[in-house]
């Protein structure tokens, strides 16, 4: 797989269909996360989620593959079982190559799996954003055999988890 060099996450990243089989409702936690800190990464309030079955998740897949290749949407997210679990989530779109698009679309999975987890330990929803939402900019720069040369490509802000910091 190659992988765009891109630096910035596309304007549409959000403009996905999430397809959430999930039975707790977590696509409804990752579409508000698929926004960005300093304003909308395009229109969130296209990219539905509704609960599916996980028996109807495959016609459910096949459905948005076909809008998608029209160019309805960018792209779709499986969320199930496997995503609620920490192991993975599935998505297939025309920015599936795109670096900075991939990890907005990953880092919001894993904000949604985190909130939905401590919700279910207890914590507070406010309480939990305020833990989780430490946005760090890592400032990179470029190397060569002649010194330093310059800034490098621009880092995401990155967010850490509670995870990271408390153990």
């Amino acid at each position: 797989m190659v992988l765009s060099e891109r630096a910035e996450t596309s304007p549409d990243v959000s403009n996905i269909y999430v397809l959430d089989a999930t039975r707790v409702g977590l696509g409804a936690r990752v579409i508000p996360r698929l926004s960005g800190a300093a304003g909308l990464m395009g229109d969130t309030s296209v990219a539905g989620a509704p609960r599916r079955d996980p028996a109807t998740v495959a016609q459910a897949e096949s459905t948005a593959l076909r809008s998608v290749m029209r160019r309805k949407r960018v792209g779709y997210l499986v969320l199930d079982a496997n995503t609620l679990a920490g192991r993975s989530a599935r998505y297939a779109g025309w920015n599936a190559s795109a670096f900075p698009d991939i990890e907005r679309i990953t880092r919001a999975v894993h904000g949604a799996v985190l909130s939905y987890r401590l919700a279910g330990a207890g914590l507070d929803p406010d309480r939990i954003a305020s833990l989780t939402n430490v946005p760090l900019k890592v400032d990179a720069e470029r190397v060569t055999e002649t010194g330093r040369a310059g800034p490098g490509c621009p880092a995401p802000s990155l967010a850490m988890s509670w995870r990271s910091c408390c153990t």
